[in-house]
């Protein structure tokens, strides 16, 4: 129903000189979205999640991606070389040079060469993210995060995936990575079908594995009096961000909103009892 239509996502103007905005801002949106080959799995996921549980989670942010891809050039002329050695996103693993003589029986240099080319994308992300994952300060009263003053997303990355998303190896090796067995009650739940166990492999170092908290808290970092939203992410109990950043990535779905409460109620919560009555008894 939600991905079917032309526009996923739609802004609005406020006024006429927005107009414009608006419909390129909808376009664009909606061209990203639609080259996510898993939305429609994630936004099926948070409804359905919201329909088993008081309340659901996803996140949409800006993904700094960066990959490194190998290449080979063949033949090259110095001056194509100085070109290539300039390019602050490519680093040169192998070179070997070679003379050649053209047809006037001029000789010249040539060199084969492979790279490593390190390649920087933004790309929009939509992820429906599961209930334990998602840390809410006990006081907020709406559905609505984003007066919240604390959120985070707490999940586990490997070593390798956090080397590769860019964070610094040195500070990596202080930390000590987690023990395996803290899979929660709620994680438990969830996976009640699956026949799973932790397997946590410390021999190989890429795949060790450290809680990772992204998290968007108000707070008085400037001692102004006036607290500031901020991005912290900590690995392990390190910071690893500490930036003034006003965009709060998390947003709550519940199929029943309550007033005055940030967890609602879901359909399950709704039939629990019936079903329980015609179990028991027919």
């Amino acid at each position: 129903v939600f991905t079917s239509g032309d526009n996923v996502a739609a802004f609005e103007p406020v006024g006429m000189e927005d107009e414009q905005q608006a419909e390129q801002e909808t376009e664009a949106v909606n061209a990203a979205l639609s080259k996510d080959d898993g939305f429609f799995i994630q936004i099926h996921n948070w409804f359905k999640s919201a329909l088993i549980e008081p309340v659901a989670y996803a996140r949409i942010w800006m993904d700094q991606t960066e990959s490194v891809k190998s290449e080979q050039y063949e033949g090259l002329t110095p001056a194509e070389l100085a070109m290539l050695m300039d390019d602050e996103y490519v680093e040169i693993t192998e070179q070997a040079e070679a003379i050649t003589i053209d047809p006037m029986g001029v000789p010249s240099i040539a060199y084969d060469v492979k790279v490593k080319r390190t390649c920087k994308e933004a790309k929009l992300r939509f992820e429906a993210m599961p209930g334990e994952e998602t840390l809410v300060d006990a006081d907020c009263t709406t559905l609505n995060l984003d007066d919240c003053v604390f959120v985070a997303h707490r999940t586990k990355k490997t070593y390798s995936w956090l080397v590769q998303n860019g964070y610094d190896r040195k500070k990596l090796d202080d930390i000590s990575p987690d023990s395996g067995g803290d899979w929660d009650s709620e994680r438990n739940n969830r996976l009640w079908t699956e026949d799973e166990t932790w397997a946590d492999d410390a021999d190989d170092k890429s795949l060790r594995t450290y809680w990772v908290h992204d998290c968007s808290c108000l707070v008085d970092y400037d001692g102004d009096g006036v607290a500031e939203r901020r991005r912290v992410l900590l690995i392990g109990d390190k910071p690893f961000v500490n930036d003034e950043y006003d965009y709060q990535p998390i947003i709550a779905l519940s199929s029943v909103p309550m007033p005055h409460r940030h967890p609602g109620l879901s359909l399950a919560d709704l039939v629990k009892d019936l079903e329980k009555l015609k179990s028991t008894l027919m």
